[in-house]
């Protein structure tokens, strides 16, 4: 259901205002709707796409206050005030100011109380509470720390072993958390991890937190009424990271020990109780055999709360509701005993290059349509932020969607997870990891779950580059163009001087894609849809007899000559090599992502050093640094502070040192 204006005509019964992304909004809308509640989706305030302020705005307080205050007038009967707030999976729904502030207003939060969010939302005094508990933790000290030198001193005055972490006081994900491997790490990565954090989080306080290999990570979810009664749900094994960032998600976790679990359990019920926590929240741990620490606590809803809720065929957020006691005649279904549990798995689809670990914002040109599967035993559906036509834009999360897959046989997991991530289409200016995640999830150790938190960082290796026969297939799609196929004659030679960046790799020449078999083996199926004359979109049977779907985009101005090709899972950058050498020198810095300069940090005319960073690029909240693998002296910037610019672009032309 998708809302245009907060501000409906009034009904008789209550709504409710959903904050976060479009995918998590659309299922928590649906579940108040199943429960008499009309949901009023913030993702489409005033007939287009909205984002909620970023917590670092120093604004953001003003603009959070100002988009309740509208809802809570919508709202209004008489001198009373109706309306409900969700906060979804957002990091605002880890901040007490949003509580405090729609209550001012009169409005009820779906949430814990602001004294529980303040707790939760500090890790310190949260991890402090769970040492009275007796529950361990993995922090080294209490102390917070807020710049280089402190972290300096502390691995001095403790003679720190490497490696060690760094997390954030506030806000998690990969942002939240550095790993520092060796002393090098302090004086190079982190300055940018703090200027980062900074960015994110509008603060940059942190703790040191001691390295445990090996380990899995493991998620409670619960709910706790009022009366101090307490519902475990399903865990979830969340181990398959990359850089501290989720991407599969498997529940409930079963390569724990019974023994383990029930611990895991005890210790949620401990917490909870001493805490007086009211509410549906979830605690995370990191467990190595018979150990387990506790590392994290929200006070909300998990983004992947959808997997342990379809394992166990409830709603979380009727869970939520029956806890605060905001719809009393309404009780949630009793759950499922543990035996009949299904096995759930959940996918997340990032809009990134996952070999280089680079974010790709960008436009949507296509999508698939089809979002929901059945098959005898097993069920999927994939929860989209984005639709056809969409901007990915460089200031958001860049989470595209999640897959859910749920069957009753555990490897029926995999095999469909894998084909539905394959199948999956999205095609534009934006990259995705489907081939990265196509590949993890064929890999036989991920299979077995026979994982950890580091796996993916320290032993998965993705494949590096597309085959030759798929690099061939992308300039037969170009030469296909309009743009080309207008300008060469046909014939034998068509096209053979043309020169081609294929990802990092030069072809030349090439062969167009006919409309049929007798014009070439690689050929169209169907008529491709082409825009204008410089991008078009079809099926190929290729060579081998393959049906693939294909998408060439061209990159906007002022690039020319790009494409971004997509062939079936691959994405490959692909440029016209003008009047220049393939072993010719390059004599340009150029944007290795869309993005935003974040800061230039050498004059024109100054000499760089190799490898050193000379530009910072911020997209989707990452910092990329820029940098030569040789030394050179900047001879012009084209670029400044602030600039946006897209992938490919030209940032300075720059005097290559020669060496003796």
């Amino acid at each position: 259901m998708q809302v245009d204006s907060i501000c409906p005509s009034l009904q008789n019964r209550r709504k409710a205002l959903v904050l976060g992304e479009q995918a998590n909004a659309q299922m928590i809308a649906e579940q108040l709707e199943s429960n008499g509640i009309e949901p009023v989706l913030y993702t489409y305030f005033k007939g287009e796409r909205q984002v909620l302020p970023s917590i670092a705005d120093p604004n953001s307080l003003a603009e959070i206050r100002l988009i309740l205050s509208q809802f809570a007038e919508s709202t209004q009967m008489g001198n009373r005030v109706t309306g409900i707030v969700h906060p979804g999976s957002t990091v605002w729904a880890e901040r007490p100011e949003l509580c405090s502030i729609a209550e001012s207003l009169g409005l009820l939060v779906i949430s814990p109380s602001s004294r529980i969010l303040s707790l939760f939302s500090n890790r310190l005094n949260f991890l402090m509470e769970a040492e009275r508990c007796g529950i361990p933790h993995l922090i080294q000290s209490f102390d917070p720390m807020h710049t280089v030198r402190e972290v300096e001193e502390f691995t001095s005055r403790t003679h720190q072993r490497y490696p060690f972490v760094l997390k954030a006081v506030k806000g998690g994900g990969s942002f939240g958390v550095c790993v520092v491997q060796e002393p090098q790490t302090i004086e190079e990565r982190l300055p940018f991890w703090l200027e980062q954090l900074r960015r994110n989080q509008g603060e940059a306080i942190f703790y040191a937190e001691r390295y445990l290999e090996g380990a899995r990570h493991i998620a409670v979810p619960f709910a706790r009424f009022q009366d101090g009664k307490i519902q475990i749900f399903p865990t979830t094994d969340a181990s398959l990271q990359c850089r501290y960032r989720k991407l599969i998600e498997i529940s409930p976790a079963a390569q724990i020990s019974p023994e383990m679990t029930h611990k895991l359990e005890s210790w949620v019920k401990r917490l909870a109780d001493h805490c007086g926590y009211v509410g549906v929240g979830v605690l995370e741990f990191l467990v190595d055999s018979s150990r387990a620490f506790l590392v994290e606590g929200l006070g909300r809803l998990n983004t992947g709360f959808h997997l342990w809720e379809q394992v166990a065929r409830t709603q979380a957020v009727s869970w939520q509701l029956a806890t605060l006691e905001i719809n009393s005649d309404r009780q949630p279904e009793m759950l499922r005993d543990p035996k009949e549990w299904e096995h759930g798995i959940s996918v997340r689809i990032y809009a990134e290059d996952s070999l280089f670990q680079l974010p790709q914002p960008g436009e949507v040109f296509e999508t698939t349509q089809e979002k929901v599967w059945k098959f005898p035993g097993v069920q999927a559906e994939i929860a989209l932020n984005y639709n056809q036509g969409a901007n990915i834009s460089i200031f958001d999360s860049g989470l595209i969607g999640i897959l859910f897959v749920v069957a009753r046989n555990r490897q029926q997991l995999f095999n469909l997870a894998k084909g539905l991530v394959s199948q999956f289409w999205i095609a534009g200016s934006t990259q995705t990891n489907q081939l990265f995640l196509s590949e993890l999830l064929s890999h036989p150790w991920v299979r077995e779950e026979i994982f950890h938190v580091g796996f993916i960082d320290e032993e998965f290796l993705p494949m590096v580059r597309p085959p030759v026969t798929i690099s061939s297939l992308c300039v037969s799609i170009l030469l296909s163009l309009p743009l080309f196929s207008e300008k060469i004659p046909m014939g034998n030679d068509f096209g053979k001087d043309l020169l081609w960046m294929v990802g990092d790799q030069y072809v030349r020449g090439g062969i167009p894609l006919g409309k049929s078999a007798l014009d070439s083996v690689s050929h169209w199926l169907g008529d491709p849809c082409y825009w204008s004359s410089l991008g078009v979109s079809g099926v190929v049977r290729t060579d081998e007899g393959a049906n693939l779907r294909v998408c060439a985009y061209p990159l906007p101005l002022p690039l020319l000559n790009r494409w971004l090709v997509r062939v079936g899972s691959w994405f490959v950058m692909v440029r016209q090599v003008l009047g220049e050498s393939a072993s010719g020198k390059k004599s340009v810095l150029s944007a290795l992502v869309t993005g935003r300069v974040h800061a230039v940090l050498f004059r024109q005319g100054g000499s760089i050093p190799a490898h050193e960073p000379i530009l910072m690029m911020e997209s989707l909240g990452v910092f990329i640094p820029h940098a030569l693998p040789f030394a050179a002296q900047v001879k012009s910037w084209k670029v400044k502070a602030e600039d946006r610019v897209c992938v490919g672009q030209v940032l300075a032309e720059i005097e290559v040192y020669k060496t003796s």
